[in-house]
């Protein structure tokens, strides 16, 4: 008996030692393991090397299979078994083991070519036990001459032939010696005759081979190889379901056209919803989203209902709107509901519990989470699955983007990001998407100099703000706000179906439908004539009287400046009047008529808000509305306006009101004196109006008129074709519309439709009949030529029997003209092959077009000036100029977002595919966590791994790990099919292990004072100890969510944060706020989300090194 005749892997006794030892004086070994897939390499590599004459034979028992990052014998095959059926399970088996975690190590990749020879040279050979068979049996024929001492060695025990089984893990192994040598041999050779011949067959071993060098995780593989392995994984992953022989069905079923590009997008939606529990739909308006969502709806067979706008819900007919939609594709359990009765529609969701799938139609309303309507759709979206329909889903900043993915993802456990806390991301973007504009706004500003070089500071911009340096900062920006868009790009893309139109001419197998969309001419500039008196009150209005500094003080909006008590909270107030002066001036530039209506209702709200403050002596508030009114949608604000000061009751205890009591702590000799001020203000501006006689005799209308009689009597000089269209004309206000509408019924008596409210069932039938080319032929009409509408007519309408739109007003906001344009360019219903669109701009008279073209520009920047946070027309990192904001205002909206890197991926793999087929062959072949290297730039470790559906990227370089964008991955390794293959650094192998184990620390909150959520935490933390068993366990619930799910709104969290619990009311109405919260929630409302958990899988590893 041996000395050591327990090995039990500890440091005195361990078995890869015992093993090497005796290979080294063995002519063969002998093996019965549980399973072997070469994972013993490294413990057996120097001694099997060290003696060439050595045989090995191994006969396997079982099967393996990968658990928690190790392989586990277990039995995978039962019943009896033909010899090819035994070989073919072997193979399949081996092909599992060789593409697991548990052999991505350096010695597994180092030293399998050992195993790989001496297969080749028939050194070794592998043979599969017919029945499982668990035992470990290791023999050893003696070479001589120490078999003239012993014949041969034996051990049994635990252990696998595995690195952790020999070296590291806990095992019971018995060394024997030679006692029983002869006996434990002849068992061996029984089993061994026994046994399926593995390597002895010719195919099977070339096929094992195989195996190793082209299917498994050592499969060495060229920098191009590599690329396109990328570049597939990431076009395809995006396409995971294939629906589209039952989509074919119920298209033609509903009478629709198939188009290549709707039947993809429902396919990836699906596959989506299946990963992330809901989906955006953004594709750009006219490109068919709601017939995308009705597919999904149908493909999903879940009971839902449709929140959508008042105007595109439908008739109760069912012949319009959503409603008709839903009939049409046999959607029989769905309703649609308004999202303007939310408050109702949430309590019979609630009251219903049936809905399991939701869809928002114009999803971009709900971009505010401090809001009542946001936190009603929350809760209607808890624990469904949600579609969310949006042209635009980028609106003014990036929490809006934040604001729909919380609809269905949980912000602080989200699979979008690597570290799981998306609200942390878009904190810093948000803070970085602010200090880039604040800077460009003000960094010419001697008053702003120590705030902007702070900023450009926390933007590592190492530049004063000085004259000599304002063009470099302004580059330096530029690449800040693109990195910014990129990363915001990259994080919503997974969820996110986005196509416009350039995207279809780009996809190859799209390109062929865009023949039915017609092209949209870029915007033509028609300017309307000022005389010099009427120029300059124009300039007037918009910046002394009611510009950031102006003279309109806006007391009635702002109360709380006069508010001399400690607790004073301006905040909403202060974004009531920004708003406020923002209306004024929109409206002045829309029309004179609509600028005259709003002097005259300003007036009278002030005049009797003045009458019951003396008689009162308090001044009331409503602070629900004017939540409502700067959150409301354009088309909504005007009506919600006038509900905001209430004047009628003497009351503190209706809804959210605000009291002021203007003889306690409130400058009350102030606010008269700014009030009365305001009011003569107000009547000063009216009677200039009048005196300019601009409402009355208004340019600018006239100007319209000329146009429409150009355009109609085909002799418009800037619409090159003869065929005779019909228009749109919109404006953001109603008022507008009711101005314009008195001089185009005497102009043009007969031939215009206005739509200003509300869509009756005949409004919308003649609407249709006149203006939707695809309205049953015989029921068409030609009654009118010109629609007059505002912005509620942008939604839902095929409008395309126009071949023009004219925005009246400036076009601000470019998504709403891209929502105008898309109603009269249609897929599928082309009718001209040209579409203009004509926009509206002052100008003074007399001026040729160069200087009309600077006087707008002018007039235009000074309009900026005012409202310039409300708008979307420059980007971040644009300067804004009095020429770049007109340049931008008449460009195509459409072609400023520019194709995105989908297409330009799905447009390379299909190029490379038709030029490289045997490439794309070999790749399919390949696993996972395959790696490779070159010598070329940009140097550093490319590290591709996925996340449930979402590609990320890693790139360690010399320095430290960053995550980048898929799409500046995909760019970096980008190279050409001749760019050879080098062997790894040394540096190679830590910094692999480095990026496995890579968790992202977290940036810090870069507005901590804010506090809202901590407070909220606080507050119900505060409680644990006060409270029974009962409450405690949802008052944990609730902190559990607020620190790692994030999915309560802001809105309930300031609720929570607000009450004073030093005091009893306080702590009762805290109490009452947790008890409504549980029974909206229920006491198991996190359940979902803890149930979507998703594993991460290495995908490719590229290491770039210099040459």
């Amino acid at each position: 008996m041996p000395t050591n005749l327990f090995i039990t892997n500890t440091a005195d006794t361990n078995l890869g030692q015992r093993l090497r030892e005796l290979i080294s004086i063995s002519h063969e070994m002998r093996a019965l393991v549980g399973f072997f897939y070469f994972s013993g390499v490294k413990v057996l590599h120097e001694a099997l090397q060290a003696n060439p004459a050595i045989k090995l034979r191994i006969l396997i028992g079982m099967e393996a299979e990968e658990h928690c990052g190790q392989l586990q014998e277990l039995v995978l095959t039962v019943g009896e078994q033909s010899r090819g059926q035994s070989q073919e399970a072997y193979l399949e088996n081996l092909r599992r083991a060789l593409r697991s975690a548990a052999l991505d190590k350096q010695a597994f990749h180092d030293r399998i070519h050992v195993f790989v020879d001496l297969i080749r040279e028939g050194r070794l050979v592998l043979r599969k036990t017919r029945e499982p068979n668990h035992a470990k049996l290791y023999l050893f024929d003696i070479a001589e001459p120490y078999s003239k001492v012993k014949p041969g060695v034996w051990i049994s025990g635990s252990s696998n032939l595995t690195q952790p089984g020999l070296e590291t893990n806990g095992e019971l192994n018995l060394d024997l010696s030679d006692f029983g040598f002869k006996e434990a041999g002849a068992y061996f050779e029984e089993l061994w005759r026994d046994a399926v011949p593995l390597t002895e067959n010719e195919d099977v071993r070339q096929r094992i081979l195989a195996l190793i060098e082209r299917e498994s995780i050592v499969a060495p593989l060229t920098p191009f190889e590599a690329y396109l392995l990328v570049l597939k994984n990431y076009v395809e992953h995006r396409m995971i379901a294939d629906h589209g022989a039952r989509i074919d069905r119920i298209l033609a079923d509903a009478g629709y056209t198939r188009y290549t590009y709707q039947v993809d997008a429902v396919n990836q939606a699906v596959g989506t919803l299946e990963a992330y529990n809901g989906v955006i739909v953004a594709d750009v308006v006219g490109l068919g989203k709601t017939v995308i969502a009705c597919l999904i709806a149908r493909l999903r067979g879940r009971r839902g209902i449709v929140i959508a706008p008042p105007g595109l819900v439908g008739d109760k007919g069912a012949t319009t709107g959503w409603r008709a939609y839903l009939r049409q594709f046999k959607l029989h359990d769905w309703e649609v509901r308004s999202c303007g009765s939310l408050k109702e529609v949430r309590a019979y969701v609630e009251r219903d519990g049936t809905f399991r799938s939701v869809i928002v139609d114009e999803a971009h309303r709900f971009r505010n989470q401090n809001t009542e309507d946001y936190d009603d759709l929350l809760q209607i979206c808890r624990g469904k699955e949600v579609v969310l329909l949006t042209a635009t889903p980028f609106n003014n900043r990036p929490g809006d983007l934040l604001s729909l993915l919380k609809l269905f993802l949980p912000p602080k456990n989200c699979p979008l990001v690597l570290d799981g806390n998306l609200e942390a991301d878009f904190k810093i973007y948000g803070e970085i998407f602010r200090m880039i504009s604040f800077v460009l706004k003000n960094m010419k500003s001697g008053e702003k100099y120590d705030e902007v070089c702070r900023m450009l500071e926390r933007l590592e911009i190492a530049l004063l703000p000085e004259a000599k340096n304002f063009k470099k900062i302004k580059a330096e920006l530029s690449l800040r706000a693109a990195e910014l868009a990129r990363c915001m790009r990259a994080v919503i893309e997974p969820v996110t179906i986005r196509r416009n139109r350039l995207d279809l001419k780009g996809n190859p197998d799209y390109a062929k439908e865009i023949t039915t969309l017609s092209t949209v001419r870029p915007p033509v500039e028609q300017f309307f004539y000022l005389s010099q008196k009427q120029s300059e009150f124009y300039d007037r209005v918009i910046t002394d009287y009611f510009g950031p500094n102006g003279l309109f003080h806006g007391a009635i909006y702002r109360p709380g400046q006069y508010d001399m008590s400690d607790d004073r909270d301006e905040a909403q107030q202060i974004n009531m009047l920004t708003f406020i002066r923002s209306l004024f001036v929109r409206r002045f530039e829309s029309s004179f008529g609509a600028f005259a209506r709003s002097l005259d209702n300003a007036i009278k709200m002030h005049e009797k808000v003045q009458a019951f403050a003396n008689e009162t002596g308090t001044l009331l508030v409503n602070r629900t509305l004017m939540d409502k009114v700067l959150n409301a949608p354009e088309d909504e604000q005007e009506a919600l306006l006038e509900e905001i000061i209430i004047v009628l009751k003497r009351s503190e205890t209706v809804g959210h009101q605000q009291v002021y009591h203007l003889d306690r702590q409130f400058n009350k000799d102030r606010f008269f004196r700014d009030l009365k001020a305001d009011i003569n203000l107000l009547k000063t501006v009216r009677d200039e109006m009048q005196e300019l006689n601009l409402a009355m005799h208004d340019p600018k209308a006239h100007r319209l008129i000329a146009i429409l009689q150009a355009v109609l009597t085909g002799t418009s000089k800037e619409i090159t074709e003869k065929q005779r269209r019909k228009v749109l004309i919109f404006s953001e206000f109603a008022d507008t519309v009711d101005h314009v509408q008195g001089y185009l019924d005497i102009a043009l008596p007969g031939k215009v439709l206005v739509v200003n409210d509300k869509l009756s069932r005949e409004m919308d039938r003649k609407v249709k009949a006149n203006f939707d080319a695809s309205w049953p032929k015989d029921e068409q009409a030609d009654d009118y030529q010109v629609l007059l509408a505002t912005d509620r007519m942008s939604e839902g309408y095929n409008l395309n029997r126009a071949g023009l739109v004219i925005n009246y007003d400036i076009p601000w906001n470019p998504t709403r003209v891209i929502q105008r344009v898309g109603r009269i360019n249609r897929i599928g219903k082309k009718v001209f092959g040209n579409l203009y669109i004509f926009n509206f701009f002052p100008t003074e008279q007399g001026a040729d077009i160069h200087r009309s073209r600077q006087i707008a520009s002018e007039k235009m920047f000074l309009i900026h000036s005012t409202i310039g946070e409300d708008v979307q027309i420059l980007a971040p990192d644009e300067e804004p100029t009095p020429a770049k904001l007109f340049q931008r205002v008449n460009a195509d909206p459409e072609e400023r977002e520019g194709e995105s890197f989908l297409t330009k991926a799905q447009r390379e793999l299909a190029r490379l595919s038709k030029n490289h087929p045997e490439v794309l062959e070999r790749i399919s072949q390949l696993p996972v966590r395959v790696k490779t290297a070159s010598c070329r730039a940009p140097e550093g470790i490319y590290f591709f791994k996925r996340r449930g559906a979402a590609l990320f990227t890693l790139l360690h370089d010399a320095e430290a790990i960053t995550p980048v964008t898929i799409e500046q991955g995909i760019e970096a390794i980008r190279c050409e099919p001749q760019e050879p293959r080098v062997e790894f650094t040394s540096e190679f192998w830590p910094k692999y292990s480095a990026l496995n184990a890579y968790t992202r620390a977290q940036d810090q909150d870069p507005n901590p004072s804010q506090g809202w959520v901590a407070r909220a935490r606080n507050q119900l933390a505060s409680l644990l100890d006060t409270v029974p068993e009962t409450r405690r366990q949802f008052l944990e619930l609730l902190i559990e969510d607020i620190q790692y799910y994030g999915t309560l709104s802001e809105r309930t969290l300031r609720k929570i944060a607000q009450p004073d619990t030093s005091t009893t009311e306080g702590m009762e109405e805290l109490l009452k706020i947790i008890d409504n919260l549980k029974g909206e929630l229920g006491s198991d409302y996190l359940d979902s989300y803890k149930k979507n958990k998703t594993k991460d899988q290495i995908i490719i590893t590229v290491e770039q090194t210099k040459k």
